[in-house]
């Protein structure tokens, strides 16, 4: 369990990481893609009082072996409530597609991880490719989705 020991640094952005950064799995060679999105996707951020609440970034390391997730950093405001539910992705050996299937409510800081999750860029050539469970329907539920929240996000 110690690959998903978190921790959380709380100042006026909040640090939040769960598992291993760029560096550590370059140091060892593991296989990944990265995903990185501003906290501005998430729509809590735009409900918040303060100015700058935007400002940030959530990201996370993808295996290229079987698309568990190897680890999350998330800079901005309250980015440590988004570690619990990758905390135990991890915990569980789950798939990113099981966070970004995920239904909830709207806007929490937690409805971010869907956005984060179905921007994952799909696998190289060289690598295995999605299971069959995702293969037909990903690319039209991935495109829908984001083309979704784009004509949200022009109304804020």
């Amino acid at each position: 369990y110690a690959a998903t020991i978190h921790s959380a640094f709380f100042e006026d952005l909040q640090l939040a990481h769960v598992g291993s950064r760029e560096h550590e799995a370059n140091a060892l060679g593991m296989s990944y893609r990265l995903v990185q999105v501003p906290m501005s996707v998430l729509l809590k951020t735009h409900t918040m009082a303060s100015v700058g609440d935007t400002i940030g970034f959530a990201k996370a390391l993808i295996s290229n072996k079987d698309d568990t997730i190897l680890g999350f950093t998330a800079v901005g405001v309250q980015a440590g409530e988004l570690l619990p539910v990758v905390q135990l992705a991890m915990q569980k050996g789950l798939s990113y597609m099981d966070v970004a299937e995920l239904i909830t409510a709207l806007p929490t800081f937690n409805e971010g991880l869907t956005y984060l999750f179905n921007a994952v860029p799909l696998r190289t050539r060289n690598s295995r490719s999605h299971s069959a469970r995702h293969r037909g329907t990903f690319h039209l539920f991935r495109a829908t989705y984001i083309q979704e929240f784009t004509l949200d996000y022009n109304y804020l």
